[in-house]
């Protein structure tokens, strides 16, 4: 399988991406969000917080991300 992909931000774009990525057959590893708690999260789950993310992609030898984040305000 191909190189994990995270996306950052676990709000609607973030749910529209993440949908993509696995019609697509991306290897979707989760969601990054300081917001939101770990856990399952819509047909991914919550990894955890940017805190986490250096963690995450110290175990792997390389890390695909997309950001998804924003605000129509």
């Amino acid at each position: 399988m191909g190189c994990p992909l995270i996306i950052i931000g676990a709000g609607g774009h973030g749910a529209e991406i993440a949908a993509y990525a696995l019609d697509m057959g991306l290897p979707l590893a989760g969601v990054i969000d300081d917001g939101k708690p770990k856990g399952a999260w819509q047909m991914s789950h919550i990894i955890g917080g940017m805190n986490d993310l250096p963690a995450f992609c110290q175990r792997r030898s390389e890390v695909h991300f997309l950001t998804a984040f924003g605000s129509n305000d």
